[in-house]
């Protein structure tokens, strides 16, 4: 690490995951959320499910290591890594528009005949090449495919 540079990228990307970890750690250890999150319409409907275990039917966000980093986007961006775009644990839509949740995992994806399609195409492929990228490493620590 000779090069001031890529000392000062080091530094700056350490000091960035140390505030952000540190910051969640922090706002979680003094504040309780309360179920369900009224403060959108839609945050009511998806957090009234199963009283606070909202996630509780997403299969990549409910590993255990780092779950507080994990919400959301991060579903489909694993999903891909982890199974490719036709993961049939990401949710996906039917021909007519309507959602069709992770469970229901019988249903054939793109390329048959009902042409069911996987939200994970709405994300572009780089991000969760860099995260398969990554899981090899933290593989052969024994973690799980979704955990890395």
């Amino acid at each position: 690490m000779k090069n001031p540079t890529v000392r000062s990228i080091i530094f700056i990307w350490f000091g960035w995951l140390v505030l952000v970890i540190g910051f969640q750690a922090l706002a979680t250890a003094r504040i309780t959320p309360q179920w369900p999150d009224r403060a959108q319409r839609w945050t009511t409907i998806e957090t009234a499910k199963y009283e606070g275990n909202y996630q509780r039917d997403r299969a990549y966000l409910m590993e255990p290591f780092m779950n507080n980093q994990v919400a959301w986007d991060s579903e489909y961006y694993l999903g891909i890594a982890v199974g490719g775009y036709d993961d049939p644990l990401v949710p996906a839509l039917s021909p007519s528009g309507w959602m069709i949740p992770n469970f229901v995992t019988h249903i054939p994806t793109v390329g048959y005949q009902n042409e069911i399609l996987s939200l994970s195409y709405a994300f572009l492929p780089f991000y969760p090449l860099t995260v398969r990228l990554f899981a090899i490493p933290l593989g052969l620590l024994g973690m799980n495919p979704i955990a890395t």
